[in-house]
Order: C-alpha cells, then sequence, then structure tokens
C-alpha cells in the first residue's frame, strides 16, 4: 500500500510542528453538561452520556420505563445563612452532599429528542450502517473526539473532523475478531487505529498526516521521528489488514474503492481533493441512533481518538 509505505517513511525522518485542535460540535445541550467532573464519570459508568431526573425527562416528553432503576449522582446540601446586615443578601452555606436519582436516556421512552445535523457525512460512513453501527453526534462529554463499542456496535462523534469517524472505524474493524483486545486506551490499538484513518484520509484527500505524527507521538512516548517510524512499522501488517477488509465492504457496497472516481461508500461521501480536515467535514441521512455510548477515559488532548475492546473513546 503506497500510501501507507510513504507515510511510515516520512513519519520515520520528520518531525511535524504543532497542529491545531480539531473543531468540536454544538450539539443540542443535555443537563449533564453542567454536572461536576465526578457526575459525568458516574454517568459514563453506567454506559450512558444522557442522564436527567424524573421532571427533566418529563419536560422533553419522555418517562422511565418500567421497571427501570435510577442511578445516584451528588448534589449539594445548601442552607441558608441570614446576613445580619439588612442591606446584604441571605448567603447559602454548603453543609454536606445529596444523592440525586437520575435515569439514563436507555432506560426511558417517549418523544424523540433533538439530535445534531451534522453539514456532510466523512468518506466510507456507508460502512457503519453495513455494520449496524449507530453514530450518534454529540457534545464532547471529558474532552474525547469520539468513540465507540464495538460490543455494542455504537459509536459517538464529537467532531466533525471526518479522520476522527475513520479512527472509529478503524477500531473496529481492528478489534471485532480479536481475542486479544484491550480495554481503555492502549497504544498499540490506538496506534492501529490512527494510522490506519490518516491512511485513509490520504485516500479521500484528507491530510491529516501532522495531527497523526503527534498523537502517535503522545502514545509512543517519544517525539524522535526514528522512534515513531519503529512504532509504525511493528503494526503495519494490522493496519494493513484492517485497511483491506474496510475497502472490500466498501466495494461490496458502491462496487468501487477509488476515491478518485468521485464514488465512495455512500452518494454523500465524494472525495473533496485538496481540502483538510476541519470542522467542515460530512455527514447526511446518518444512522439514527440510539444515544448508547460506553464509558470511555479522559483523553490528552492530542489523543483525540481513543479505544477499548467494548469501548473505544477518542
Amino acid at each position: 500500500m503506497t500510501i501507507m509505505a510513504d507515510l511510515v517513511n516520512v513519519f520515520s525522518t520528520e518531525s511535524f510542528p504543532e497542529v491545531a485542535a480539531k473543531a468540536y460540535i454544538t450539539a443540542p445541550d443535555v443537563p449533564s453538561s453542567a454536572w461536576s467532573w465526578n457526575n459525568r464519570i458516574t454517568m459514563l459508568l453506567h454506559g450512558t452520556e444522557d442522564a436527567r431526573g424524573y421532571k427533566q425527562w418529563g419536560i422533553v416528553g419522555r418517562r422511565p420505563k418500567k421497571g427501570s432503576s435510577a442511578i445516584y449522582i451528588l448534589g449539594p446540601r445548601l442552607i441558608k445563612v441570614k446576613n445580619e446586615d439588612p442591606e446584604k443578601e441571605d448567603s447559602n452555606k454548603l453543609v454536606g452532599f445529596r444523592s440525586i436519582p437520575v435515569f439514563r436516556y436507555e432506560d426511558t421512552e417517549g418523544d424523540k429528542l433533538p439530535e445534531y445535523e451534522p453539514v456532510k457525512l466523512p468518506p466510507l460512513f456507508g460502512l457503519a450502517e453495513y455494520n449496524n453501527i449507530t453514530v450518534r453526534y454529540t457534545n464532547s462529554s471529558i474532552g474525547e473526539y469520539g468513540s465507540m463499542n464495538s460490543r455494542k456496535k455504537k459509536m459517538t462523534l464529537s467532531t466533525e473532523s471526518p479522520d476522527t469517524f475513520l479512527h472509529e472505524l478503524m477500531h473496529f474493524y481492528d478489534l471485532r475478531d480479536r481475542d486479544d483486545a484491550k480495554s481503555g486506551q492502549d497504544k498499540t490499538q490506538e496506534i492501529v487505529a490512527q494510522l490506519g484513518a490518516c491512511v485513509l484520509s490520504r485516500m479521500y484527500g484528507y491530510d491529516v498526516s501532522g495531527y497523526t505524527w503527534k498523537y502517535i507521538s503522545s502514545y509512543s512516548g517519544t517525539k524522535d521521528p526514528e522512534g515513531i517510524g519503529k512504532e509504525c512499522i511493528a503494526v503495519l501488517d494490522r493496519v494493513g489488514s484492517a485497511i483491506m477488509s474496510i475497502l472490500e465492504d466498501a466495494k461490496r457496497i458502491s462496487g468501487s474503492t477509488t476515491p478518485n472516481d468521485n464514488t465512495a461508500v455512500n452518494d454523500n461521501t465524494a472525495v473533496n481533493d485538496n481540502t483538510t480536515t476541519s470542522d467542515n467535514t460530512s455527514k447526511k441521512n446518518h444512522t439514527k441512533p440510539d444515544r448508547t455510548t460506553s464509558d470511555h477515559t479522559k483523553p490528552d488532548r492530542t489523543k483525540p481518538e481513543a479505544s477499548r475492546a467494548d469501548s473505544v473513546r477518542a
């Protein structure tokens, strides 16, 4: 695969300058956006990215399913302290914390919630539907750009940068048949996913080589180009295998794997030559997700995509 060989050669011989962070999307807000870090982690560990109290769900036309159980977050217990100066307002004093019951989105039913509609689909997006992967664009919970739960076939994206989708897609194809898939942000799995995403991005006219070099550097713990190259060489077979599976499935869907003939996996993924990864990326008619996502680990800002056998976060 000439593109991959060229990239590895460049990564082995050059350092790359700092790259700008990807643009996060602004999806319809959810109450948990204002929660404390600990409460958001509690929510994510219970396998959801949207949990609300009974009344909050009622406001949006939903209610907990019969027999569903609440999860509990902590809220401040405040008492009012009267100010002796009549010209000054009374104040609140924190005296402890109380448990607050909230229900996961997955444990509710009722009206459909508003969802973020990206401007344009990323390349190869049709493979999500082909593999029965539900994709949801949502606000970042803890700084991640995306996540992939291979077991539940659920992907979340918090940016329209096409390489983030391709990164998560690489996770799925790389880990789906492996018995040694690791939980959390495993170095090898992350390098495989991002190197593969970089190759696929290049095929479809997006250059994310600088971002990829920094990403692999952050996981390998070195800024030495030779060291980066060795990390890439060590996973070449694994990256190539996943990419070939992706392209074979793409051909089954569209009859072609050649980006330059303006066909991708669906009608909305034609290549934009001379385009770089940015917030003008792509999606239309996406698989309507069921909002289930898996827990994830907070990534370093240079570690936008993350992974695990059950769930992989970016």
